[in-house]
């Protein structure tokens, strides 16, 4: 794009994978100075595996920060559905989970409640506490207790 064009493009989203690297393409557009943005880094749908070898490689975690949001049936392998989310917070072994990238407009197709509404629901009975801070909210991921769950509001609806 960059040879052909006046003005070279910022930000490139290329195919880009633990399985497929280009790492050639990679290369190429750090040349150019244009920031590379994943397209299906979850392996093209291959999350059970991806997820569930982290999970089995490093143990527990404290804490998944797991990406929910501004999904559509015609481009499902970009954005995570909320339960795939929450399937990976489990496959790595979470202790606790904050959705982030929710909630917003842009090109989904879906109402803006409706990914926190389908992970809060999915995330029922999960071994995973479910967080839902607000933007500068303050939260502790040792609380000095073994179970002592953090209350957050509902904010979304």
């Amino acid at each position: 794009m960059a040879s052909f064009n006046k003005i070279v493009p910022h930000v490139n989203q290329v195919e880009v994978n633990p399985f497929f690297q280009q790492v050639a393409a990679q290369d190429n557009m750090k040349d150019y100075g244009v920031q590379i943005e994943a397209w299906a880094p979850f392996a093209e749908g291959k999350n059970d595996f991806f997820f569930k070898t982290i999970g089995e490689k490093y143990g527990s975690m404290d804490l998944a920060i797991m990406e929910n949001g501004q999904y559509n049936k015609d481009w499902a392998k970009i954005h995570n559905m909320p339960e795939e989310a929450a399937q990976a917070a489990v496959d790595v072994n979470a202790k606790k989970m904050i959705s982030v990238h929710n909630s917003k407009f842009a090109l989904a197709r879906h109402q803006w409640t409706e990914p926190m509404e389908r992970i809060l629901a999915t995330s029922q009975g999960k071994p995973y506490e479910f967080m839902t801070p607000m933007i500068d909210d303050k939260i502790s991921l040792d609380d000095g207790t073994a179970s002592t769950a953090i209350s957050f509001p509902i904010w979304w609806r």
